[in-house]
């Protein structure tokens, strides 16, 4: 019996000596983290233009005379030089807003085009082909003579015009 327990005794030591031997072994170095790598910020996606149906735009604006004050590319014969030139209309919606002199009510270019079709003395121009742009030109009928649709095609066509 002493010698089963002296058996036991001596496995059981030989067994604590190699876990012991396995714990204290050579140290290991930690992994080396890796430098960090420069990130690329992604290209802002630029948003897209909504679909304008130039058929409706110039049949809206040949329907109200928008062509016969104003300056407006895509559309066949807007040459007029009483109202501004609208070639650069979303910029310029973009400007106006930003001026301390801007007493109208839009924030957004979107805005700016529309409130200058549909309340146009809310905000009077400045500068027209003539000298200063004067109140009571724009036609306070447009808004009865184009539908919805084709205010909102039309607005959406300047927004485009940059």
């Amino acid at each position: 019996m002493i010698r089963k327990s002296m058996y036991f005794l001596a496995i059981s030591l030989i067994f604590v000596l190699v876990i012991l031997g396995g714990c204290g072994g050579q140290k290991t170095q930690p992994t080396p983290t890796p430098p960090p790598q420069p990130t690329v910020a992604p290209k802002p996606t630029p948003t897209p233009r909504p679909q304008v149906n130039m058929q409706v735009v110039r049949a809206a604006m040949k329907k109200s005379g928008c062509g016969s004050c104003h300056v407006i590319p895509g559309i066949p014969k807007a040459t007029g030089n009483i109202g501004p030139d609208l070639s650069h209309m979303a910029t310029l919606a973009e400007q106006r807003i930003a001026d301390p002199n801007y007493t109208g009510h839009a924030k957004t270019p979107i805005d700016y085009i529309r409130e200058s079709i549909v309340d146009a003395d809310v905000y009077v121009v400045p500068e027209c082909p003539t000298g200063p742009c004067q109140a009571g030109q724009m036609p306070p009928t447009l808004v009865q003579i184009l539908s919805e649709q084709e205010l909102e095609a039309i607005v959406q066509y300047l927004a485009t015009l940059r």
